[in-house]
């Protein structure tokens, strides 16, 4: 579920809620604290009309409003530009989730409906608590060392951990929540692995420096080798939780968008099929993927440059295509990195360097989806295409109409997006 649905959810649930007091002030009540029908049917003794006061004093009335009100709290602190501000509020605030839980729970109070409220309420409650436990337990198992961290030139947080064997399975485009207890010990923030599962040992994270949260991980990063090298800082791992990205191998022919560091979950995606494609090749059931990288500048690449080469490298028979567009005009004093790319480019076209030997293509300027999904349609022997999205909402719905636009002309382009 993106952030876009949680929000609709969330707005949703709050508005049934509000909703129903909102008939029960202003509908049931009156009702009920006027006509003797109508009273009978909360229960009261015969020829018993409870005033309206009275109503509103009651046990529904009291739990239901406070479990309202914590729904409308929980929201509020859930609105992006506020939890990016304050994240322990919004923290804290959606804990509450227990106490609205608790609360609605005694707004039932009809005994005579007991079997539909264990099957309701109980049963649920059970199985979040096997969920909680489950969590705890995972907590206290993944408590990692940090092998290496480093602020990369491209403005990314690299974050290696030790990982033990048999600690941490994921599979490829899986996402983790951390917690490092050293800059906040009840912040969780969820990241995509960017390492591969073979990878053993050790579980790398590529961060990009947003909130006050990740900033101060930045200044951990720069600090690291000097100040805090012999410390012995853990990461907190809980997870790992699953994504769009992840069901990739439910497709033979495979198309990846990423703007800037939502590039991490195919980072990932791509180690893993290198190192089948080396190691197991009769495994491997992907036949094509084209990798479509989106950033604003050479400088920013840096830190997949080493990944987009090793592919490149082991990419004999060109079966992986990779496609990186830097979006912003080239800066004047970034010399290094413009003639590094240009040159590369230049020295294919003339034949100077294989076309697998580095990435593959490289363009200024911002892709035109149309024309790219145009030439996909013209491939013949490839009827279907699974296409997995890490962007920004733009990209996303001009990728998405160029998928549906083509799916109608004979073939099929199964869209799938993680927006951020």
């Amino acid at each position: 579920m993106c952030i876009r649905d949680r929000y609709m959810a969330s707005f949703n649930f709050l508005f049934c809620a509000m909703s129903h007091i909102i008939s029960c002030l202003f509908g049931s009540y009156l009702k009920v604290s006027t006509d003797p029908n109508f009273s009978r049917l909360v229960g009261s003794p015969p020829g018993f009309v409870p005033s309206y006061t009275t109503l509103l004093k009651s046990n529904a009335s009291l739990t239901g409003i406070g479990a309202a009100i914590i729904m409308l709290v929980i929201v509020v602190t859930g609105i992006r530009e506020i939890r990016n501000k304050n994240y322990e509020l919004f923290w804290f605030t959606h804990q509450l989730y227990v106490v609205c839980y608790i609360l609605l729970i005694f707004h039932f109070n009809r005994l005579k409906f007991f079997p539909s409220f264990f099957i309701w309420v109980l049963i649920p409650c059970l199985i979040l608590l096997c969920e909680k436990l489950h969590t705890l337990y995972q907590i206290y198992r993944c408590r990692l060392k940090i092998q290496t961290i480093k602020h990369l030139d491209s403005n990314v947080i690299e974050l290696t951990l030790v990982k033990p064997e048999g600690v941490y399975s994921y599979k490829s485009g899986q996402y983790s929540s951390l917690c490092i207890p050293k800059l906040s010990k009840f912040q969780w923030h969820p990241f995509t692995i960017s390492s591969s599962p073979s990878e053993k040992g050790i579980i790398t994270f590529h961060i990009a420096p947003a909130g006050d949260w990740t900033q101060q991980l930045a200044q951990l990063a720069k600090d690291y080798e000097k100040v805090h090298k012999d410390e012995d800082i853990r990461v907190i791992l809980d997870g790992p939780y699953g994504a769009p990205a992840e069901h990739y191998y439910d497709h033979k022919n495979l198309i990846f968008v990423a703007t800037g560091v939502g590039a991490t979950p195919f980072s990932s995606i791509l180690r893993q099929l290198i190192h089948q494609k080396k190691n197991y090749p009769e495994s491997i059931k992907v036949e094509t993927v084209n990798f479509f990288w989106v950033i604003r500048s050479p400088e920013q690449s840096t830190w997949l440059t080493i990944l987009l080469n090793e592919v490149a490298k082991e990419n004999t028979d060109g079966f992986i295509n990779i496609n990186v567009y830097f979006t912003q005009n080239e800066q004047k004093n970034d010399f290094r990195s413009f003639f590094l790319w240009n040159g590369i480019d230049l020295m294919k076209k003339k034949g100077k360097i294989g076309k697998n030997e580095l990435a593959s293509n490289v363009y200024w300027g911002r892709p035109n989806w149309e024309k790219i999904f145009e030439s996909m349609c013209l491939e013949e022997g490839r009827k279907e295409y699974g296409v997995f999205l890490c962007s920004n909402s733009a990209v996303s719905k001009q990728v998405f109409a160029a998928c549906s636009k083509y799916s109608r002309l004979g073939k099929r382009f199964r869209f799938t997006k993680e927006v951020f």
